[in-house]
């Protein structure tokens, strides 16, 4: 039987994104959401911002990125600091009680030049954490022989969202609706952020 020819890696990687398109991983806040992600941003006394690219972009979307994260953290009485690595974010989240917001930002490109884009997408995560250096599950007995009750060092997700969109055409008409989709998730945090430290 003759078997079929195996999907290239670039063409599995477009599907996908296609796919990604249209589904964003955005969970409804509302009701028991919105109480359940409070309770995990409550306390904190700031955010310590970090955008990445994982790709050498003509015009760097982390720009505007970083300047609309500050204005809109600022607009909620939120202290925010951008730093420039993971160092500086644990030093912040570690000595500040500040939660580390990231967003990275990824590029896959079939053919490009420098000012437009045959057939291109990018992927966004958006993540917010904390360093934890000897977290447990409470709710786990510690003299039970459960995993969760043994204190554990590492990197403890309490908000996250992302998006993948596709397009062809110049850079701008990808890179502008990203950014005003980040700029749309940052919102939806900051003002669940304000919610669960109200001043």
């Amino acid at each position: 039987m003759r078997k079929g020819k195996a999907m290239s890696r670039p063409v599995f990687q477009f599907l996908v994104i296609i796919f990604l398109s249209f589904f964003t991983i955005d969970f409804a806040i509302s009701g028991g959401v919105e109480e359940m992600y409070k309770k995990r941003l409550k306390g904190w006394e700031g955010v310590a911002f970090k955008c990445l690219e994982t790709a050498n972009f003509k015009n760097s979307m982390c720009v505007t990125i970083n300047t609309d994260a500050e204005f809109l953290a600022t607009a909620a009485g939120i202290n925010f600091s951008k730093v420039k690595d993971f160092t500086e974010a644990y030093a912040f989240s570690l000595l500040k009680n500040y939660l580390i917001f990231e967003v990275t930002v990824q590029l896959i490109s079939a053919s490009s030049t420098n000012t437009r884009c045959n057939t291109c997408a990018y992927i966004v995560e958006l993540r917010a954490w904390a360093y934890y250096v000897d977290g447990i599950d409470k709710s786990v007995s510690s003299s039970s022989n459960s995993p969760m009750a043994i204190g554990r060092t590492g990197d403890f997700v309490l908000w996250e969202n992302g998006f993948g969109s596709v397009f062809t055409g110049p850079w701008e008409s990808g890179t502008d609706p990203t950014i005003k989709s980040v700029e749309k998730h940052l919102k939806k945090f900051f003002t669940l952020f304000m919610k669960a430290n109200p001043k």
